[in-house]
Protein backbone atom coordinates (compact mmCIF):
# COMPACT_ATOMS: atom_id res chain seq x y z
CA UNK A 1 0.00 0.00 0.00
CA UNK A 2 0.88 3.44 -0.88
CA UNK A 3 1.80 5.51 1.69
CA UNK A 4 1.36 9.38 3.35
CA UNK A 5 4.53 10.88 4.75
CA UNK A 6 4.04 13.82 6.53
CA UNK A 7 7.13 15.73 8.17
CA UNK A 8 7.20 18.48 10.06
CA UNK A 9 7.17 20.51 14.11
CA UNK A 10 3.82 21.22 16.37
CA UNK A 11 1.53 21.23 13.17
CA UNK A 12 1.50 18.07 12.46
CA UNK A 13 3.09 16.04 15.65
CA UNK A 14 0.47 13.83 17.62
CA UNK A 15 2.87 14.30 20.77
CA UNK A 16 2.42 17.64 21.28
CA UNK A 17 3.31 18.58 24.68
CA UNK A 18 0.34 21.08 24.89
CA UNK A 19 -2.31 18.21 25.12
CA UNK A 20 -3.25 14.84 25.88
CA UNK A 21 -0.33 13.01 24.10
CA UNK A 22 -2.69 9.55 24.00
CA UNK A 23 -5.71 11.51 22.32
CA UNK A 24 -5.18 12.22 18.44
CA UNK A 25 -8.79 11.76 17.14
CA UNK A 26 -9.79 10.93 13.38
CA UNK A 27 -10.58 14.68 12.52
CA UNK A 28 -6.75 15.72 12.54
CA UNK A 29 -5.65 17.23 9.27
CA UNK A 30 -3.15 14.65 8.84
CA UNK A 31 -5.60 11.61 9.28
CA UNK A 32 -8.34 13.60 6.99
CA UNK A 33 -6.00 13.50 4.69
CA UNK A 34 -4.79 9.80 4.42
CA UNK A 35 -8.53 9.42 4.40
CA UNK A 36 -9.06 10.86 1.47
CA UNK A 37 -5.96 9.51 -0.64
CA UNK A 38 -6.42 6.27 0.66
CA UNK A 39 -2.93 6.18 1.86
CA UNK A 40 -1.24 4.54 5.20
CA UNK A 41 -0.28 7.50 7.38
CA UNK A 42 3.30 8.05 8.58
CA UNK A 43 3.88 10.73 10.59
CA UNK A 44 7.13 11.91 11.26
CA UNK A 45 7.30 15.16 13.23
CA UNK A 46 7.56 16.56 16.60
CA UNK A 47 7.42 20.00 18.41
CA UNK A 48 10.27 22.66 18.53
CA UNK A 49 12.24 20.98 16.19
CA UNK A 50 14.23 22.64 13.10
CA UNK A 51 14.20 22.42 9.33
CA UNK A 52 17.70 20.69 10.39
CA UNK A 53 15.93 17.79 12.14
CA UNK A 54 13.21 17.85 9.35
CA UNK A 55 16.25 17.05 7.10
CA UNK A 56 17.29 14.53 8.89
CA UNK A 57 14.48 13.01 8.97
CA UNK A 58 13.52 12.87 5.03
CA UNK A 59 17.19 11.70 5.02
CA UNK A 60 16.86 8.70 7.20
CA UNK A 61 13.09 7.79 5.47
CA UNK A 62 14.28 8.35 1.87
CA UNK A 63 14.94 4.60 0.97
CA UNK A 64 11.66 3.52 2.73
CA UNK A 65 9.58 5.96 0.12
CA UNK A 66 8.63 4.67 -3.41
CA UNK A 67 6.83 5.92 -6.30
CA UNK A 68 3.28 6.40 -5.30
CA UNK A 69 4.09 7.77 -2.17
CA UNK A 70 2.81 11.18 -1.49
CA UNK A 71 4.86 13.48 0.80
CA UNK A 72 4.07 16.58 2.70
CA UNK A 73 6.86 18.82 4.34
CA UNK A 74 5.37 21.41 6.92
CA UNK A 75 8.49 23.90 7.01
CA UNK A 76 8.86 25.36 10.65
CA UNK A 77 10.56 28.65 11.15
CA UNK A 78 13.93 29.34 9.69
CA UNK A 79 15.92 30.51 12.74
CA UNK A 80 15.64 27.92 14.76
CA UNK A 81 18.76 25.69 14.89
CA UNK A 82 19.51 22.33 16.22
CA UNK A 83 22.93 23.27 19.13
CA UNK A 84 21.70 20.10 21.58
CA UNK A 85 22.32 17.10 19.74
CA UNK A 86 19.86 14.67 21.94
CA UNK A 87 17.44 17.83 22.59
CA UNK A 88 15.85 19.02 19.22
CA UNK A 89 12.67 19.88 19.94
CA UNK A 90 14.93 22.78 21.89
CA UNK A 91 15.46 24.46 18.33
CA UNK A 92 13.63 27.81 19.14
CA UNK A 93 16.55 29.16 20.87
CA UNK A 94 15.07 32.70 20.81
CA UNK A 95 11.84 31.91 22.60
CA UNK A 96 13.65 31.36 26.59
CA UNK A 97 12.67 29.28 29.21
CA UNK A 98 15.20 26.56 28.64
CA UNK A 99 16.41 27.29 32.50
CA UNK A 100 13.35 25.04 33.61
CA UNK A 101 14.17 21.90 31.08
CA UNK A 102 18.16 21.93 30.60
CA UNK A 103 21.20 22.24 31.88
CA UNK A 104 22.61 25.53 33.63
CA UNK A 105 25.59 24.81 31.55
CA UNK A 106 23.64 24.68 28.19
CA UNK A 107 21.20 27.24 28.85
CA UNK A 108 23.99 29.54 29.40
CA UNK A 109 25.89 28.62 26.53
CA UNK A 110 22.82 29.42 24.48
CA UNK A 111 22.24 32.66 25.91
CA UNK A 112 25.89 33.39 25.27
CA UNK A 113 25.33 32.93 21.59
CA UNK A 114 22.38 34.93 21.17
CA UNK A 115 23.76 37.84 22.94
CA UNK A 116 27.12 37.32 20.60
CA UNK A 117 25.75 36.21 17.33
CA UNK A 118 22.11 36.79 17.37
CA UNK A 119 22.20 38.73 14.13
CA UNK A 120 24.85 36.70 11.94
CA UNK A 121 22.72 33.55 12.93
CA UNK A 122 19.68 35.39 11.44
CA UNK A 123 21.62 36.17 8.14
CA UNK A 124 23.05 32.55 7.88
CA UNK A 125 19.06 31.40 8.77
CA UNK A 126 17.80 32.77 5.82
CA UNK A 127 20.16 31.29 3.55
CA UNK A 128 20.18 28.07 5.07
CA UNK A 129 16.13 28.20 4.61
CA UNK A 130 16.93 28.74 0.75
CA UNK A 131 19.06 25.73 0.83
CA UNK A 132 16.83 23.31 2.54
CA UNK A 133 14.34 24.28 0.27
CA UNK A 134 15.61 23.60 -3.03
CA UNK A 135 17.51 20.49 -1.18
CA UNK A 136 13.82 19.35 -0.40
CA UNK A 137 12.49 19.71 -4.11
CA UNK A 138 15.63 18.08 -5.51
CA UNK A 139 15.56 14.65 -3.64
CA UNK A 140 11.88 14.05 -3.21
CA UNK A 141 10.15 15.65 -6.67
CA UNK A 142 11.23 12.68 -9.02
CA UNK A 143 10.62 10.05 -6.50
CA UNK A 144 7.09 10.84 -5.03
CA UNK A 145 4.17 13.27 -5.26
CA UNK A 146 5.31 16.46 -3.08
CA UNK A 147 3.88 19.40 -1.35
CA UNK A 148 5.62 22.11 0.46
CA UNK A 149 3.57 23.63 3.24
CA UNK A 150 4.85 26.60 5.51
CA UNK A 151 4.42 26.74 9.00
CA UNK A 152 6.51 29.66 9.14
CA UNK A 153 8.14 32.24 6.68
CA UNK A 154 6.42 31.76 2.94
CA UNK A 155 8.64 31.79 -0.41
CA UNK A 156 8.10 31.09 -4.20
CA UNK A 157 9.11 27.32 -3.18
CA UNK A 158 6.49 26.72 -1.22
CA UNK A 159 2.99 25.22 -2.90
CA UNK A 160 1.05 28.61 -2.34
CA UNK A 161 -0.51 31.21 -3.17
CA UNK A 162 0.39 34.53 -1.20
CA UNK A 163 1.48 34.83 2.15
CA UNK A 164 -0.39 33.63 4.36
CA UNK A 165 1.28 30.18 6.34
CA UNK A 166 -0.32 28.02 8.96
CA UNK A 167 1.27 30.35 11.90
CA UNK A 168 -1.37 33.25 10.55
CA UNK A 169 -4.07 30.62 10.16
CA UNK A 170 -3.44 29.58 13.78
CA UNK A 171 -3.12 33.09 15.49
CA UNK A 172 -6.50 33.96 13.08
CA UNK A 173 -8.21 31.92 15.22
CA UNK A 174 -7.94 34.25 17.98
CA UNK A 175 -10.89 37.19 18.74
CA UNK A 176 -7.06 38.73 19.99
CA UNK A 177 -3.92 37.60 19.65
CA UNK A 178 -3.27 38.25 23.49
CA UNK A 179 -5.86 36.08 24.35
CA UNK A 180 -3.88 33.46 23.32
CA UNK A 181 -2.90 30.80 26.14
CA UNK A 182 1.21 30.18 26.49
CA UNK A 183 0.45 26.67 26.51
CA UNK A 184 -1.95 25.79 22.86
CA UNK A 185 -4.63 22.93 23.81
CA UNK A 186 -5.78 23.14 20.16
CA UNK A 187 -4.53 19.66 18.50
CA UNK A 188 -1.88 21.20 15.67
CA UNK A 189 -2.85 24.81 16.94
CA UNK A 190 -5.79 24.62 14.92
CA UNK A 191 -9.59 24.46 15.83
CA UNK A 192 -11.50 21.43 14.49
CA UNK A 193 -13.34 22.31 12.03
CA UNK A 194 -10.53 24.56 10.36
CA UNK A 195 -8.25 20.71 10.17
CA UNK A 196 -11.05 19.78 7.80
CA UNK A 197 -10.48 23.20 5.98
CA UNK A 198 -6.42 22.23 5.52
CA UNK A 199 -7.10 18.48 4.78
CA UNK A 200 -8.97 19.42 1.89
CA UNK A 201 -7.20 21.95 0.32
CA UNK A 202 -3.74 19.70 0.51
CA UNK A 203 -6.20 16.93 -1.40
CA UNK A 204 -6.85 18.99 -3.75
CA UNK A 205 -3.51 20.59 -4.28
CA UNK A 206 -2.43 16.64 -4.99
CA UNK A 207 -5.42 15.36 -6.85
CA UNK A 208 -6.68 18.75 -8.85
CA UNK A 209 -3.46 20.36 -9.03
CA UNK A 210 -4.91 23.05 -7.37
CA UNK A 211 -2.67 25.75 -6.09
CA UNK A 212 -3.15 26.06 -1.63
CA UNK A 213 -4.54 29.56 -1.04
CA UNK A 214 -4.03 29.28 3.12
CA UNK A 215 -5.83 32.99 3.27
CA UNK A 216 -9.74 31.52 2.64
CA UNK A 217 -11.98 29.22 4.31
CA UNK A 218 -10.42 28.72 7.28
CA UNK A 219 -12.56 30.10 10.62
CA UNK A 220 -11.03 32.90 12.02
CA UNK A 221 -11.87 35.25 15.32
CA UNK A 222 -13.62 31.89 16.96
CA UNK A 223 -11.81 31.74 20.08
Amino acid sequence: MSKLWIFGDSFVSPLNKNYDKNYFPDWTWTKQLAEKLDLELKLVASPGISNQWISQEVTKHYDQMQPGDFVVVVTTQQNRTWLIKDRPEFSNIFAGQFDKHLPKKQCSAINSYIEQFAEQHDFISNIHYEWFLSWIRTKLSSKVMLCLLPGFGTTTSHDIIGKICLSVVEKNEFVQLQDKPMFDKRINHLSEYNHGILADKVYKFFKENKEIDLSTEFESKTI
